[in-house]
């Protein structure tokens, strides 16, 4: 069970976007995870944005992120040159990170590792959050996230607890909305951390 990052590079400069996207692949599949690339017309929750600046690039840029709320990390802004004191891990006020399109491999991976610890910590402020108010787990849908947690399929889960798949996924989707959840990929990385034996040991 691996996070799954879906990210959206835009750019003419089709070597510079090749580029990126070798570099985004090396860092995320060494953190564990799988990506999905996809145009920013897709209806998919982007959870980082690649984003060339033009003329008009940082305005739309940010009108885009808006519809698209609910990504883990946030957008690069890609610059031809980045403005005097603003460093490549700096976010701007917009909450953008800003990176030079000359930038060596080095700097791009030092981005990315702030834009990541950034998404881990608002990530685990969120737990603690829902943790004040969360709902208590049933047993039930604690076998099934346990399940989950184990890597097992949908009609591996239902056989074992002999259960049909679509209680499977019932149980699942409820479960997920007590603990605040919209995305599989948030459920997963809640369970790669252990969250589930903690919240039975708290009940």
């Amino acid at each position: 069970m691996k996070p799954h990052i879906v990210i959206a590079i835009q750019d003419t400069n089709r070597f510079f976007a090749f580029g990126i996207q070798h570099i985004l692949q090396a860092y995320f599949q060494a953190k564990g995870c799988t990506l999905g690339f996809v145009s920013l017309a897709s209806e998919a929750t982007i959870d980082l944005m690649v984003w060339a600046e033009s003329h008009h690039g940082p305005m739309l840029a940010n009108r885009l992120w808006d519809q698209k709320m609910g990504g883990l990390f946030g957008t690069i802004v890609v610059r031809e040159s980045v403005i005097k004191g603003i460093k490549p891990d700096k976010p701007e006020h917009n909450g953008s990170s800003v990176l030079g399109r000359r930038e060596r491999v080095e700097a791009v991976v030092h981005l990315l590792e702030q834009m990541f610890d950034r998404a881990c910590l608002l990530h685990l402020q969120a737990i603690k959050e829902r943790a004040r108010f969360r709902l208590q787990l049933t047993a039930r849908e604690r076998d099934i996230l346990q399940g989950i947690s184990k890597e097992l399929t949908p009609s591996q889960i239902a056989n074992k607890l002999s259960l049909s798949v679509k209680t499977v996924s019932t149980h699942k989707l409820t479960a997920m909305r007590k603990l605040g959840f919209k995305r599989n990929s948030e459920l997963y990385y809640w369970l790669r951390q252990g969250r589930l034996e903690l919240e039975k040991s708290t009940r």
